[in-house]
């Protein structure tokens, strides 16, 4: 793909997080100020890279591929992750999952472009993600952690990964989950910013 292999060792039942680290690395780039796609918006840091998708815009691409995928496909979780070194447009990473088949799948969304990392049986019945909920976009999302303490955080020289993920909160309702990572894969920030349309 593209000439280059995604990091998927964790596999599809793996924990939130460890789903957004599999695709921890995609191109490799140039060295930036902000993780691609951040947009910080008036926050002062550098432009973003304008050709990053937003979650919502990489959904909307694999909306038209799911129902050739499954009739009945959902989507469990979505991730991404940037790196500091890289300015390149980072994709998004969705599980879908079939109750009929009985599959899940790992797809990668970079711009128009669907690619299948992985399929497999699911071994128990997953909990789909409330979409028709969703309000706040990962831009939006991102631009609430940068503009709280996030710039502060990755102009830090140990500062290496940005892992943002879709969840379902316990309570229910949908939750972006940011995390922020050194080299080591040591958790420097965690922040959850919930995901739901504001109810009028």
């Amino acid at each position: 793909m593209k000439g280059k292999f995604l990091l998927l060792g964790l596999g599809l039942l793996s924990t939130a997080l460890l789903i957004a680290l599999g695709v921890s690395w995609l191109h490799a780039g140039v060295s930036g100020g902000n993780p691609a796609g951040l947009n910080p918006g008036s926050t002062g840091g550098s432009a973003p890279i304008s050709n990053t998708q937003t979650a919502r815009e990489a959904y909307t691409t694999l909306n038209q591929w799911l129902s050739g995928w499954a009739q009945d496909g959902t989507v469990v979780a979505l991730s991404c992750t940037f790196q500091k070194e890289d300015k390149s447009p980072a994709g998004w990473t969705f599980q879908v999952y079939s109750p009929t088949s009985q599959q899940l799948a790992n797809v990668l969304i970079e711009g128009s472009d669907v690619w299948v990392l992985r399929q497999l049986a699911a071994l128990y019945p997953q909990q789909p993600l409330a979409l028709d909920t969703w309000g706040m976009d990962s831009g939006a999302a991102l631009d609430t952690w940068w503009a709280g303490r996030g710039q502060l955080l990755w102009s830090q020289p140990q500062a290496q990964t940005l892992a943002l993920h879709l969840g379902t909160r316990p309570e229910g309702g949908l939750i972006w989950q940011i995390t922020l990572l050194s080299q080591e894969g040591k958790v420097l920030d965690f922040q959850e910013i919930p995901a739901d349309a504001a109810t009028p």
